[in-house]
């Protein structure tokens, strides 16, 4: 399970990642960066899916240490210690 901070997730573009300013009357989510329209609340649930999955993929084939020593956080899902 990944945690995602909801402030901003109707505001951020799902497309661009920029931040769209709007308020709770504006029901349309218009990039004035990429041209991405969509419903807000649509907008909002992709940034929501999609940000999790940004985090890991900054994570994915990058080595990290432990105190085991060295892991490759691979992207096949398998952690392989060298």
């Amino acid at each position: 399970m990944v945690t995602v901070e909801p402030p901003y997730t109707s505001q951020n573009c799902s497309n661009c990642n920029i931040l769209v300013v709007k308020n709770l009357i504006t029901r349309t989510h218009n990039c004035f960066h990429c041209g991405y329209i969509a419903d807000r609340h649509q907008n909002a649930a992709k940034s929501i899916l999609q940000s999790p999955l940004k985090k890991l993929s900054t994570t994915l084939g990058h080595k990290e240490s432990n105190a085991f020593g060295e892991i490759c956080l691979c992207s096949d899902g398998k952690n392989q210690t060298k």
